[in-house]
């Protein structure tokens, strides 16, 4: 993809651009804390006056913390943009108003920066770049970027950090510390997991500040994207440090331009639209099953994805900037993420609730059975609503039942980790931008694509290493047996986790047959699975084989050779077992506790 072949005609005047205005230099000073605290018990009176007048609007109440937490800037932006995702604590109408957080700050002197480039550098300015523009283009809290042409005329963006940050965010995040450390021991709203969050803030801002985390995740974010239609600026590595990062500058058509532009004249953005051959749909498909496989495939996302930061170029493409940003998902619990979504989208609810709550932290020693049922109405319904093109896109959209889901929890003392909190921002992001762009895009099914897409390219993959040596065909059998293996978890985990609510809620003789018929069904469902290993490991393909030695530990090499019906056999009457078992257990479960809902 050649950038300078797609970049797109204007939809709107770069002059009439306010600029970036500029501010010397302040080091922060004694009197920031106590600056802090007047501004939060300010807040606070003021939101208790309006709560005891009933002005009780949670979108008025989300924008003026926005405002507060816009005015303090630095860590208290990290900190609003964690409160977005607890969707669980605060009314999501409050969240939509901290996701529009925008870490807009004055700029510090041209000369500054131009002074800290040679310094990393260690050669004068003039000797790298052609031009240098001292006035910023763009400034954060963190940072602003300058644009500059290198001497064989290319343009780049140079991020510089801005001076004595580095203290001043550690001073920050010290007094952010000591107000959640005092929060966790009153015990006031535990389930926010204060500690957890202090980790995650502390470890955002060590990642925002040093550039080469940024220069090193763009470059993998390049080589995976690029070639899939997303746009990725190359990164110039010699002229990069811990507080430099200079990158390819991007041409094109900021998305939030394009948003206000179809607002105000819709007639003007179907024109632009026609003159760059861009369509809307295709870009939002494009950029859902994009998103998609960069959270479940890759296990690398850009995970802050606000119109700020996409560039609309000619021909649907799309560009993407600010990388400071960037996920991942410790494996393990990536695979229960993607069979949660899987389930989703191919309409398996009941399992989707029982994924769900095995992504959460902590499970309390409650009966789970009615967080589950409640779970499975919300998915029902969610999924009547996507069928429904006339309702609004808000109520039909992924994150609606996401955030459905994770209000549920809330009510029944669950909470899901902070790794699904992160990943359900970047797919609430990739649902406003399709909110803006079509509001008629069926994700559901959008979902089911991606799927059946990434089942092929497995396919596919499999195949290649096959083809390869029997090293690398041994190794694709590895991943197909890993991905089995861990299936196979999955279930006997969800069976200890209700197991474990057995213990809790069930007492007498009904405990001790509930607790039995449900390690009966954890033996039936190892009996289903030994047949389906025996059968596979006998009687199957040869990569099927190696997948069922290689779970079993060559443990299936002792067992008698049998006919594939007596092991298909085995398997469905372990099935049937397990199936019995289950009535059993609900069936006393229902007849000891009060509500009559089963486990």
């Amino acid at each position: 993809m050649k950038i300078a072949d797609l970049q797109p005609t204007p939809i709107v005047d770069p002059g009439r651009r306010p600029p970036v205005l500029l501010r010397a230099v302040e080091v922060s000073g004694r009197w920031r804390g106590a600056t802090v605290a007047v501004a939060w018990l300010a807040f606070a009176a003021g939101e208790i006056g309006r709560w005891v007048w009933r002005e009780r609007d949670p979108r008025a109440r989300g924008r003026r913390l926005r405002e507060l937490l816009e005015r303090l800037g630095g860590v208290w932006i990290k900190v609003g943009q964690l409160l977005s995702l607890r969707v669980d604590l605060f009314d999501p109408a409050l969240c939509d108003e901290l996701t529009a957080l925008q870490d807009r700050a004055h700029g510090f002197p041209g000369e500054l920066a131009r002074e800290r480039i040679e310094a990393d550098l260690g050669v004068a300015i003039d000797r790298v770049f052609a031009s240098f523009e001292l006035q910023p283009i763009a400034a954060a809290s963190i940072g602003q970027v300058h644009r500059g042409r290198l001497l064989d005329g290319r343009w780049v963006a140079v991020k510089v950090r801005r001076p004595f940050i580095e203290d001043a965010l550690q001073h920050e995040l010290a007094l952010v510390g000591r107000l959640f450390g005092a929060l966790d021991r009153l015990g006031v709203a535990p389930f926010m997991r204060w500690r957890n969050m202090r980790w995650e803030l502390g470890t955002m801002l060590t990642e925002e500040l040093d550039y080469r985390r940024e220069a090193s995740a763009l470059e993998r974010l390049r080589a995976t994207l690029n070639p899939r239609g997303m746009y990725v600026p190359a990164v110039h590595r010699e002229l990069c440090s811990e507080r430099v990062l200079t990158m390819e500058f991007v041409s094109g058509v900021l998305l939030s331009d394009y948003i206000a532009v179809r607002r105000s004249d819709p007639e003007r953005a179907r024109e632009w639209n026609a003159q760059n051959r861009v369509d809307p749909r295709r870009i939002v498909n494009r950029f859902t099953l994009s998103i998609l496989r960069q959270i479940l495939e890759d296990n690398l996302y850009h995970g802050d994805l606000h119109p700020g930061n996409i560039v609309l170029l000619r021909d649907s493409r799309v560009a993407l900037l600010d990388f400071g940003a960037v996920g991942f998902t410790e494996r393990d619990y990536l695979d229960r993420v993607r069979l949660f979504l899987h389930a989703m989208g191919t309409q398996e609810y009941e399992r989707a609730a029982d994924l769900a709550l095995l992504m959460s932290s902590s499970l309390p020693n409650i009966d789970l059975a009615p967080a589950r049922a409640e779970v499975v109405r919300a998915l029902h319904a969610w999924g009547r609503r996507t069928d429904v093109r006339s309702l609004p896109y808000p109520e039909k959209s992924v994150d609606a039942v996401n955030v459905a889901i994770t209000r549920i929890f809330f009510k029944h003392r669950i909470t899901f980790e902070w790794a699904f909190l992160r990943i359900r921002r970047a797919l609430a992001t990739m649902d406003a931008t399709a909110l803006h762009l079509h509001p008629d895009a069926d994700h559901a099914e959008l979902t089911r694509r991606y799927f059946a897409k990434a089942t092929q390219r497995a396919i596919r993959a499999h195949v290649r290493r096959r083809k390869a040596t029997g090293r690398s065909a041994r190794a694709g059998n590895e991943d197909v047996v890993r991905q089995v293996g861990e299936l196979a978890d999955l279930a006997v985990q969800i069976e200890r986790r209700r197991l474990a609510v057995a213990r809790a809620t069930v007492t007498g003789g009904a405990r001790i047959v509930t607790l039995s018929a449900a390690w009966a069904r954890l033996l039936a469902t190892a009996c289903a699975s030994a047949g389906v290993l025996l059968l596979a490991a006998q009687h199957g393909p040869p990569w099927a084989q190696a997948a069922a030695r290689f779970v079993t530990g060559g443990l299936v090499d002792r067992a008698p050779a049998a006919d594939w019906q007596m092991w298909l056999a085995l398997s469905a009457l372990g099935v049937l077992a397990a199936r019995t078992a289950a009535g059993v257990r609900a069936g006393f479960t229902a007849a000891a506790t009060s509500d009559g809902h089963g486990l």
